[in-house]
């Protein structure tokens, strides 16, 4: 009887040791599992791909805002330069010595008539 007794114990002994290696397992998997499910969202390509979509997105529009202003600046040169060349050919069909909108563009154009005498 004594036999059966201590079998039984070894076989309740063996039973919860196993039961407590199995769990040890268990959590041991499940740390290593979190442990890469933290990693996997740390190094999350659409975090990532996110990040760099927001900083293009900003680039591009700043990129946009700098040629905008380029060309609005390229623009009024352009417009006052053509106000100047139409004072010049003003000036030049009429003869007179002053452009006609003196007051806009503030030169004195030379007509046909005062390039010819001045020689």
């Amino acid at each position: 009887m004594e036999l059966v007794q201590r079998r039984q114990q070894r076989i309740d002994d063996l039973q919860h040791r196993l039961l407590h290696a199995e769990r040890e397992v268990l959590e041991r998997c499940r740390r290593q599992f979190e442990t890469l499910a933290g990693a996997v969202r740390h190094y999350d390509a659409r975090r990532i791909l996110s990040g760099i979509a927001k900083e293009l997105a900003a680039r591009e529009a700043a990129m946009a805002a700098a040629i905008r202003a380029a060309v609005l600046q390229q623009r009024s040169r352009l417009e006052q330069l053509s106000g100047a060349d139409r004072c010049a050919l003003a000036a030049g069909h009429s003869g007179a010595g002053v452009c006609p909108g003196v007051r806009r563009c503030g030169k004195i154009a030379q007509g046909r008539g005062a390039s010819q005498t001045g020689r």
